[in-house]
C-alpha cells in the first residue's frame, strides 16, 4: 500500500513539473528580485532600423567571439559498438541501487544572465539561454521548480530552507518570486557568479531545500563524465 502511494505521488509530482517547465521556458530568472520582469532581447540591426530605434551594440564578450557552446559541421558518423571475440563474455549488468523514498522532487536548470548582471563584467553572448557550460566571470543563474511527495508544488511558504551550494564558494539563498512579468511564472532562482581563478571542468553544486513540515532533499547533477570522448553531463566551466 505504501509503495502505490508513492508511486502514486511520484506520477502527480510529474505532471505538474511538466506542466510548470512549460510555462519555466519563457520565462527568465535573475539572481535578484528587485525587477521580477524579464530584461528584453536586444532588437536586431533589422528590426530597430524598422521602429527606428538605434540597435543596441554587442557586448564586450561577444564582440570577443566567446560562445558558450559551439558547432563541429560535417561531423563524422558514430562507429559501431564492437562485438566480442569468441569465447569472450560480457560484463554483468549491474544492479540497480536499493529503492529510496524521497520527500523532495525538483526540476533543475541553469541559464546565462541578462545583460550586465556579472561583478566581473563578463556576459554571455546569448542572454537568459539554458546551458550547463560556462565561462569564468559570468553570472550563472539557477532556475528550480520544486515538490513534495504529495505533489504540491512548493512555494516561499511552504520552505524553511533553499540553499545552492557551489565548491569553493559561499552557500547562496534561493528566492521564490514572479519571472517574465504579470503572465509570466513562480520559480525559485540563485545566482553565481564565476570567479575568474575559479577552476575550470565540472562544478559538482547541490541545491537543498527543508519544507516548513519536515520534509527535506536535495538535487545533484547525473555525473556522466568521459574525458576521451569530451562527455560532460554536469555543468561545468569550460574556459
Amino acid at each position: 500500500m505504501h509503495r502505490t502511494n508513492v508511486l502514486t505521488a511520484i506520477r502527480l509530482t510529474a505532471l505538474a513539473a511538466t506542466a510548470s517547465v512549460l510555462v519555466l521556458v519563457m520565462a527568465c530568472g535573475g539572481g535578484e528580485d528587485k525587477d521580477t520582469t524579464a530584461t528584453p532581447a536586444a532588437a536586431t540591426p533589422t528590426e530597430a532600423a524598422a521602429a527606428g530605434t538605434p540597435a543596441a551594440t554587442a557586448t564586450p564578450a561577444a564582440a570577443a567571439g566567446l560562445p558558450i557552446l559551439a558547432a563541429i559541421p560535417n561531423a563524422p558518423t558514430r562507429a559501431p559498438r564492437p562485438t566480442l571475440a569468441p569465447g569472450v563474455t560480457a560484463a554483468p549488468t549491474p544492479a540497480p541501487p536499493p529503492d529510496v523514498v524521497r520527500e523532495v522532487f525538483f526540476y533543475v536548470d541553469t541559464v546565462t544572465a541578462g545583460a550586465g548582471e556579472s561583478k566581473f563584467n563578463v556576459d554571455a553572448d546569448r542572454y537568459c539561454t539554458q546551458s550547463s557550460s560556462f565561462r569564468r566571470g559570468m553570472h550563472i543563474v539557477w532556475r528550480v521548480i520544486a515538490s513534495d511527495n504529495t505533489g504540491k508544488e512548493l512555494h516561499a511558504t511552504d520552505v524553511a530552507t533553499a540553499v545552492l551550494k557551489v565548491p569553493g564558494a559561499e552557500d547562496v539563498t534561493f528566492k521564490f518570486g514572479l519571472h517574465g512579468g504579470a503572465t509570466g511564472a513562480w520559480f525559485w532562482t540563485a545566482a553565481w557568479d564565476v570567479p575568474p581563478d575559479y577552476p575550470l571542468g565540472a562544478v559538482d553544486f547541490t541545491v537543498e531545500f527543508t519544507t516548513n513540515d519536515g520534509k527535506s532533499g536535495a538535487f545533484k547533477q547525473i555525473p556522466v563524465s568521459n574525458a576521451a570522448s569530451k562527455i560532460e553531463s554536469r555543468l561545468q566551466i569550460v574556459g
